[in-house]
């Protein structure tokens, strides 16, 4: 990301089903919304040369066969996407390339190469040769900077939804959200979900365990409340456009139930260390498995 922490740097996973049109689709529109290059990569499930039984010649023409049936077949989709959306100052060479190899090495390769900062895919489903369905956890996993799961047709995000933990990762997510914001003019939505830790207090030796009382219970909702808040004026996440957000309930479960009024989720794919940071990457997982609106994972990632 750049210093404003919007991409500059974009590839698209490109594969052979409709669905990855609209990832690349989403791709030219950031590229004509924020200025940013943009790639689409497409992979040939093919194994190396080496690995097939039979006369090298033969096998060199099979694959040089197979790569350009799989490159003609993109070039006339890729030609009308930039027609359709008259897309002027790139051409077909400049956005499309095919390649061989396992299509998500391949596909995190390139990124690492022409240091992508944000990967845009298709849903998370299970069709064509890349099956970003089992994919897109180790899609995420490897990504240099920041992960786009495009699920739809693409549509300007002008209700955009952070979900905040606290954590700096999460914090990180909320800088591009913010970013994205104000670059779209879009409103910012902030959800803080509480879901209360499992305390218990041993009555005696023997007896169990029981649920800190009520009153404890409403006291440390109010103490987490009140800390996303003072966190939120701590760093300046207060205008005009902002919106926070501290409900009850398991994280994911608030995010996916907020989906229908806005049209971007932006979260962090880690939070806190220790075990909190499984259930987070949990979290992540299971909004990018479920959401019908795109949702934009960011890793590894630091407040600028």
């Amino acid at each position: 990301m750049s210093e404003s922490n919007l991409p500059q740097r974009i590839l698209v996973g490109l594969d052979a089903t409709p669905e990855s049109t609209n990832a690349l689709r989403m791709g030219l529109w950031l590229h004509r919304r924020l200025g940013a290059t943009v790639e689409a990569l497409h992979v040939v499930d093919a194994p190396a040369p080496d690995d097939i039984a039979g006369r090298p010649d033969t096998i060199a023409l099979q694959l040089a066969k197979a790569m350009d049936d799989a490159g003609q077949a993109l070039e006339d989709r890729v030609a009308r996407v930039l027609e359709e959306m008259v897309i002027t100052d790139l051409g077909l060479t400049d956005v499309l390339r095919v390649s061989r190899g396992h299509p998500t090495q391949v596909l995190l390769d390139r990124a690492r190469e022409i240091e992508a900062d944000l990967i845009v895919i298709g849903p998370h489903q299970r069709r064509g040769r890349i099956d970003f369905g089992s994919t897109a956890r180790s899609v995420l996993a490897g990504a240099p900077r920041a992960v786009w799961v495009q699920p739809g047709l693409p549509r300007e995000p002008r209700r955009i939804l952070v979900p905040f933990d606290l954590s700096d990762h999460a914090l990180s997510a909320l800088h591009l959200g913010r970013d994205l914001a104000e670059s779209f003019g879009s409103e910012l939505t902030i959800l803080n979900a509480y879901c209360p830790s499992v305390h218990a207090v041993a009555l005696a030796p023997g007896f169990g365990a029981s649920s800190l009382p009520a009153e404890a219970m409403r006291a440390d909702r109010d103490l987490a409340e009140r800390t996303f808040r003072a966190k939120l004026e701590e760093t300046g996440f207060q205008g005009k456009h902002i919106r926070a957000d501290f409900v009850d309930g398991l994280a994911s479960e608030a995010i996916l139930a907020r989906q229908s009024d806005h049209d971007l989720i932006v979260m962090g794919s880690h939070g806190r260390t220790g075990l909190a940071s499984v259930f987070l990457g949990n979290v992540a997982h299971r909004v990018i498995q479920t959401a019908h609106i795109p949702v934009l994972a960011l890793r590894h990632s630091s407040p600028r």
